[in-house]
């Protein structure tokens, strides 16, 4: 009885779509009249747009099969490759080249590059770095780098994103980073 039940909205589904014509807005509108209960209402619904869904994806492939058949008399020269979209399992990953190149103006946007102009220590011995654009940035408290800097040579800092989180500073000259924050 129980199976039965479970089943029922799905034979109404079917049942909907059996009669109604082959485009959404009708099978919408079959499933409103046709369905019994709300629980058949739905199931009806969701089975419509699936069914839609299912004929858009045969229409896109149908198209795409089409205009290659045009592009094959087009001279290699002359087509440019449109980027294809990927809607498959693992789509996610697969990157288009011009995601590859934002990503790298990205990249090179997040880098900071200044003269020390100062140097100073916090009472629990980390850095304060006073750079030439206005920006100070503090040596973080979980940053091991405990290695003595002099005051007299200029450094010229790098700041960029570290690989996992947080900021870098490089100072020239000196192989190790920091760890920091950017107080201003």
């Amino acid at each position: 009885m129980r199976v039965a039940a479970a089943l029922a909205p799905f034979i109404v589904a079917i049942a909907a779509s059996t009669h109604a014509q082959a485009d959404g807005a009708s099978d919408i509108e079959a499933c409103r009249t046709n369905s019994a209960s709300p629980e058949d209402r739905i199931a009806c619904l969701e089975a419509a747009l699936l069914r839609r869904d299912e004929s858009a994806t045969a229409e896109e492939m149908l198209t795409a099969d089409a205009s290659a058949d045009d592009d094959a008399d087009i001279a290699p020269e002359a087509s440019t490759a449109p980027e294809v979209e990927v809607a498959e399992l693992g789509a996610e990953q697969v990157r288009t080249e011009k995601e590859i190149e934002e990503r790298q103006k990205k990249k090179k946007a997040q880098k900071v590059v200044a003269s020390v102009t100062d140097l100073a220590r916090s009472q629990n011995g980390q850095y304060i770095f006073f750079l030439d654009n206005g920006q100070i940035w503090r040596q973080k408290r979980s940053d091991s780098n405990t290695m003595t800097i002099s005051r007299r040579p200029s450094y010229d800092a790098e700041v960029s994103r570290g690989a996992i989180s947080g900021y870098r500073l490089k100072l020239s000259g000196i192989r190790r980073s920091f760890a920091v924050e950017r107080v201003k």
